[in-house]
């Protein structure tokens, strides 16, 4: 029998496929797609150190920056689409969590001012008059071009948080012998008397985050008992992260004046070039405390006579007698005129980091890593050793500003490997991290994961 397809049809066919195309190059991570995209932040409007988490029916805003290096104008376009707690799309409709239109053109982008580098600056604010997240949950930030959602740019993740719960959270002695000094482990339970909770071991789960990392979170992980209305999550050796060192820093907010860590700043064929001062690594040095910014960076500058931060530089006496300079950005502070001119007239640097070691690693590869790049160990990060000056050695392009960074090993034949900070610096039961506790609830019949409460705990000094 003979089958006719009408053209409804064939468009409906070639729609499912591009559709399909569309997910299958998208990325549910935090992520940049293209080479010309740069100095990405999604964060808490004025808040530049914060997780970008909302709470619904709250009067918080998210703020999203980025930079497009080819300094042409152009139309970017925002999606938000929902995400289980694994990350995977829900099978939601877009209209069952977002109130207005949630595809729409990113109207504010400025052009870069008195810079030697050219760029477009592109700004969004969620939610905004278009555009009201009405579910709580995972969400994926999507920004495409040209309405052409195969040329995505970037994503983001972010949480729209409603509390419901309460969670006590607490640093424990971990539970394997050989991780004390090396390791952080954390307890927690949960408050879930006010919840009509059917099969609380199966219908709540928590998800545990290091310095607001997602490549190494442990995810989806259910409660191992319950005590009356309380969960409990008291695992041994399970709920456990590697405590990492203090975070290096990298001073750059002028390109006039040398930072700490900066050995040389030069002017090569119209465009700043930074030497940072050599590092050498941490492993097996006793441990100093450093003001840092648990891995993450902020965008300004200390050259634009619009500029106000906080320029205090506060000293840190080491366990071993040393005072280093740290910066301390904890009460970070700008008002829209500062902002604006950090954005746009903060300027590019090639920067070029070196790590000093006797001789390279065996088997394996070395890379720069930070939140400046997503944690990601990305082929432009990856350093090579220079036998002439037995060291580490990499250039990579930054935006002005204050950045931490760290060194990660990784076995040179894998493709798959995660960030791995401890052969390179080693771990200290006493640095200073700050883990974040997610609640999700699904419950039974439901199609999506809520957020129903979070918490915060910081390791140091016990």
């Amino acid at each position: 029998m003979l089958r006719f397809i009408t053209l409804s049809g064939i468009l409906t066919i070639c729609s499912i496929q591009i559709i399909s195309a569309q997910d299958q190059a998208l990325r549910y991570e935090d992520a940049i797609y293209q080479p010309y995209i740069r100095s990405v932040k999604l964060t808490q409007k004025g808040l530049y150190l914060s997780q970008p988490i909302l709470t619904l029916e709250g009067n918080d805003l998210l703020e999203l920056e980025f930079d497009d290096m080819e300094a042409d104008s152009k139309s970017y376009y925002y999606r938000i689409i929902q995400c289980d707690i694994n990350w995977k799309p829900t099978p939601l409709a877009e209209l069952d969590y977002i109130e207005g239109y949630s595809n729409d053109l990113l109207r504010e982008y400025h052009n870069s001012f008195k810079t030697t580098t050219s760029f477009s600056h592109y700004r969004l604010v969620l939610p905004n008059e278009n555009t009201r997240i009405t579910r709580s949950g995972n969400y994926l930030l999507q920004i495409y071009e040209n309405l052409d959602k195969e040329v995505t740019v970037l994503s983001r993740r972010f949480i729209v948080l409603e509390n419901k719960v309460f969670v006590a959270a607490k640093l424990v002695t971990p539970a394997a012998v050989g991780k004390y000094r090396t390791h952080h482990e954390i307890d927690f339970e949960v408050s879930v008397d006010k919840l009509p909770v059917g099969n609380m071991r199966q219908e709540i789960k928590a998800t545990i985050l290091q310095n607001n990392r997602w490549d190494n979170a442990i995810q989806a992980l259910v409660p191992n008992f319950n005590r009356l209305n309380n969960l409990v999550w008291d695992y041994q050796d399970k709920v456990v992260f590697p405590a990492g060192k203090e975070f290096r820093w990298l001073d750059m907010r002028s390109l006039f004046i040398f930072g700490s860590q900066i050995a040389s700043i030069n002017k090569v064929n119209g465009r700043f070039e930074v030497i940072a001062k050599e590092d050498r690594p941490f492993d097996g040095k006793q441990y100093f405390q450093i003001l840092d910014l648990d891995g993450d960076f902020v965008i300004g500058n200390s050259d634009q006579r619009g500029m106000r931060l906080n320029e205090n530089l506060q000293r840190r006496t080491n366990t071993d007698g040393a005072n280093p300079n740290t910066a301390d950005w904890r009460d970070l502070a700008q008002d829209e005129s500062n902002h604006f001119n950090n954005s746009v007239g903060s300027d590019y640097a090639e920067v070029q980091f070196s790590l000093g070691m006797n001789e390279p690693l065996l088997n394996q590869d070395v890379y720069l890593v930070g939140r400046f790049n997503d944690w990601q160990m990305k082929a432009e990060n990856k350093m090579s050793f220079d036998d002439v000056q037995q060291a580490y050695m990499v250039r990579v392009p930054l935006k002005q500003g204050y950045y931490n960074y760290a060194f990660s090993a990784k076995p040179r034949n894998s493709t798959t490997a995660p960030v791995n900070l401890t052969p390179i610096d080693g771990d200290w039961w006493e640095t200073e991290n700050v883990y974040t506790i997610l609640i999700y609830y699904r419950a039974f019949g439901e199609r999506y994961d809520r957020v129903i409460g979070m918490t915060r705990v910081q390791s140091g000094i016990r």
